[in-house]
């Protein structure tokens, strides 16, 4: 009997101890996971402002061409406006919800 509760305690010292050292890993992990995840979303964040900026540009220039010339811009880029309106909501939803 002393020889077997020799060995269970012997046993159960080093299944703590590699369980100890099994979730220190695990954490480790997890942190660098998470650290991965924040990188990807600071990327994606500023990709679209960028991205946003972009399109406000392009909807200001279209704007400044339909007031100089309503008929240019009614024969070579109509609905380019509308186009760029919606981009520029969808880049503003994408950074909202990024945000969060």
């Amino acid at each position: 009997m002393r020889y077997i509760t020799a060995h269970i305690e012997w046993t159960l010292r080093h299944l703590t101890k590699n369980t100890l050292e099994a979730y220190r890993l695990y954490i480790g992990r997890l942190e660098k996971k998470l650290a991965v995840d924040k990188e990807i979303a600071k990327r994606k964040l500023a990709n679209a402002k960028t991205d946003l900026k972009k399109q406000e540009d392009m909807y200001a220039k279209y704007q400044n061409l339909q007031l100089l010339s309503l008929d240019n811009y009614n024969k070579h880029h109509e609905g380019k406006l509308e186009h760029h309106q919606n981009l520029i909501n969808a880049h503003t939803s994408s950074i909202d919800s990024l945000q969060k």
